[in-house]
């Protein structure tokens, strides 16, 4: 196969790891376009993406908005071409044939080099609908989760015929067949349905404690506290056989198997993998811009819940539990795993 390089921003973690999850199987380099700029600009990029996400919704949503505009766009676009431009001599350098991104940001960058150095440009969109960010008349080949969104690409004239949907990047480990039963023996579960707390790396879940107190006679509990070590002391004063908790997981698809719900906040990869097992999902807190819009394709679906106290979560726990059979059934949003048809696609263009 031809030179591949997987390119992702390491905003949230969604997009680094769908783009590492296909580093093997494409033999291909991958790397983060933030590491194409001074360290204090990687830092301060980091640290206002952290604060306008987690202080400062009103910011962030603003951005999202004005974004769509398509000055504000190309202006943003220009502003990046700035920042990161050690990754236009990196593309010099290295010459790759085909570009695999997983994130907007290096759409331009590739673009500008495309003609010259005949490269070939796949996007892989990592969350349920489509920023205007994600469009670029450059592009080969789109891989979009759902029909909403190839819709939102084909408004940005996005011609329909590049774009092929219901395909996402998968870990490994969600593409193996599990043994539940002997899942739940490994985490010391008895039949009880397995009810999944998981955050980002701050561990935070609003109204936790009067969820907890409500839940732990009925359910087992898992808990990703990610960096919060306060949960994590507030959890250990709990001597429950039927709580689990760690600070991360290397193998969160055992876990993803044997719950019932996942209580989580509506990142792309997340819900990608949430709806491959055909899990549901219960809101208690989202980013505003692309967050919300993959809450909100889930809560269309049925399929999830926002909830904004613990009497709204209990209501929605237990519908959520009442509809598992029918949902594992018939679940109405289906992912296939992109690695077979990527792999055809990255042939196909290579020969034109």
């Amino acid at each position: 196969m031809d030179k591949i390089l997987l390119v992702h921003a390491s905003f949230g973690e969604g997009h680094k790891r769908a783009a590492c999850a296909l580093k093997n199987f494409l033999k291909a380099e991958c790397v983060d376009l933030l590491d194409f700029s001074y360290p204090f600009i990687k830092k301060i990029y980091l640290y206002l993406y952290v604060l306008t996400t987690e202080r400062v919704h009103f910011l962030w949503n603003f951005l999202f908005v004005s974004t769509e505009n398509r000055f504000m766009h190309y202006f943003w676009e220009r502003v990046q071409e700035f920042i990161f431009f050690p990754f236009f001599e990196y593309l010099r350098k290295t010459k790759p044939k085909v570009v695999v991104a997983t994130h907007f940001f290096p759409l331009s960058f590739v673009a500008k080099l495309k003609k010259e150095y005949d490269i070939k440009l796949i996007v892989i969109v990592t969350d349920l609908r489509a920023h205007p960010f994600w469009s670029h008349k450059e592009v080969d080949a789109y891989f979009v989760p759902l029909e909403e969104t190839k819709n939102d690409l084909i408004k940005c004239g996005i011609d329909p015929a590049r774009i092929t949907t219901g395909y996402v990047a998968l870990r490994d480990g969600f593409l193996q067949p599990l043994d539940e039963m002997g899942l739940r023996k490994k985490f010391a579960f008895d039949s009880r349905p397995v009810i999944l707390f998981m955050s980002s790396l701050r561990g935070n879940f609003p109204f936790f404690s009067e969820i907890l107190n409500r839940i732990k006679d009925k359910f087992n509990i898992f808990v990703i506290y990610g960096k919060n070590l306060g949960l994590k002391a507030y959890l250990e004063s709990f001597k429950m056989d039927n709580l689990k908790f760690l600070p991360s997981s290397e193998e969160i698809w055992e876990i993803f198997q044997i719950s019932s719900v996942l209580v989580t906040k509506p990142g792309g990869l997340t819900t990608f993998e949430g709806t491959y097992k055909r899990k549901t999902f219960i809101f208690l807190r989202y980013i505003p811009g692309q967050e919300k819009e993959n809450m909100k394709i889930l809560i269309k679906h049925n399929i999830g819940r926002f909830v904004r106290n613990p009497d709204d979560f209990m209501e929605a726990l237990n519908y959520l539990i009442r509809r598992e059979a029918e949902l594992k059934a018939d679940y109405p949003i289906k992912f296939n795993d992109i690695r077979p048809v990527l792999k055809e696609t990255i042939e196909k263009i290579c020969r034109l």
